[in-house]
């Protein structure tokens, strides 16, 4: 006998095994993706945190050492804004599937969509808890600074474009977690089957 009219005449006799595992290892396939993932997202995670650490020390020292009322208010908004990044990221990531070895695959694979529509939401909505707190406060300073008025229109235009670029970079992150929830529900579509 060939090897094909070996694994035809097995698939033939033992259906409900051939079945599990198919689902088996569509569940390797798609933890494999979510394990890259993952490491994008801690690395995102380590580097905004890492930011947002650098942003509360500096600007703490900022509130305390200025006499300059703008300047302390845009400081300790940006302390403010250091610490709810931080927060948001670390609630997200606490959404994260822990593996349970007496949860099904089918359990498995809805946890993690779960975790990637929480993952998404963050990226999406980036404007408002990221973009926003910082911006705000950074344009407070710039004007509250004696500054020429060409230099502050020019930090206030860079910052527009880091913020645009992050924005864009953000959503392009979302639209690849998008595949891959999508992804993620065909699989469990197919184990409904």
């Amino acid at each position: 006998m060939k090897d094909e009219d070996l694994k035809s005449l097995w698939k033939k006799n033992n259906p409900e095994e051939q079945l599990i595992f198919d689902h088996l290892k569509l569940s390797e396939i798609m933890e494999q993706k979510v394990q890259k993932f993952e490491k994008d997202i801690q690395r995102r995670n380590l580097r905004e945190i890492l930011a947002a650490l650098v942003i509360i020390v500096f600007f703490t020292y900022q509130l305390f050492s200025t006499i300059n009322p703008g300047v302390k208010i845009g400081s300790g908004l940006l302390v403010m804004a250091g610490i709810l990044i931080i927060i948001k990221l670390v609630m997200t990531r606490n959404s994260k599937p822990t593996i349970s070895f007496q949860a099904s695959v089918k359990e498995h694979l809805e946890q993690t969509k779960t975790y990637l529509m929480n993952e998404k939401k963050l990226l999406d909505s980036v404007m408002f808890w990221y973009i926003l707190p910082l911006m705000i406060p950074l344009a407070i300073i710039t004007y509250s600074n004696p500054y020429h008025f060409i230099i502050k229109m020019a930090y206030v235009i860079f910052i527009i474009g880091v913020s645009v670029f992050v924005y864009l970079w953000n959503r392009k992150a979302g639209k690849e977690i998008q595949v891959q929830i999508i992804e993620m529900d065909k699989a469990i579509a197919g184990m409904e089957h």
